[in-house]
């Protein structure tokens, strides 16, 4: 696991709650004005 999180740009892995939110956004009341864009849910492995 060490290896793994060395790894990551963020210095950890993410949790449940972080990984299972960004999918829900697009039903939110939040999201109205967002049109076409892809959430990356990767913990800035992509920029």
């Amino acid at each position: 696991m060490e290896t793994i999180i060395s790894r990551k740009p963020m210095g950890r892995v993410g949790e449940a709650m972080e990984i299972a939110a960004p999918p829900a956004y697009p039903a939110a009341d939040e999201s109205v004005f967002t049109t076409g864009i892809a959430i990356s849910i990767d913990g800035s492995w992509t920029l």
